[in-house]
C-alpha cells in the first residue's frame, strides 16, 4: 500500500491530510506488479519548503492522481527490491520515500 500527498510527506505522516492510497498487488509466479485499487487524495493543503528555511502550508486543490499508475509501479518495484535486500520476511514493513525531478529515493526503512 502506497500513501502519497502533494508537497512534503509530513502532512500525511502527521495525520493532517488524507493522502492518496494505492494498493499494488504482486503476481509472485510472474514476478509482475499491478495497481489493484486506489483511493484518491482528499488533500486541502500541502506542506512545502519555505523560502527562508523550514516549512509553510499552502492551499492545495485535488487535481487528479498524486502518482499515476506508472509512477506507483516504479515505486512499488523499488520498495520490493529494498525489502528483499533488507531481508524483510513478512509483508509488513514501512519504507518512506520522496520524489523529485531525479526520481524516487528511499529515505527510511
Amino acid at each position: 500500500v502506497i500513501g502519497a500527498v502533494r508537497g512534503l510527506g509530513e502532512a500525511l505522516v502527521g495525520g493532517q491530510e488524507a493522502g492518496e492510497e494505492i494498493v499494488v498487488g504482486e503476481d509472485r509466479l510472474g514476478d509482475t506488479l499491478a495497481v489493484v485499487a486506489r483511493r484518491p487524495a482528499r488533500q486541502r493543503q500541502a506542506v512545502v519548503p519555505a523560502a527562508g528555511g523550514g516549512t509553510c502550508v499552502r492551499a492545495c486543490t485535488d487535481g487528479g492522481d498524486v502518482l499515476d499508475d506508472a509512477a506507483a509501479l516504479e515505486l512499488a518495484a523499488l520498495v520490493r527490491d529494498a525489502a528483499n535486500a533488507l531481508d524483510f520476511a513478512e509483508p509488513w514493513f514501512d519504507l518512506e520515500w520522496v520524489r523529485d525531478a531525479g526520481g524516487f529515493k528511499l529515505v527510511q526503512a
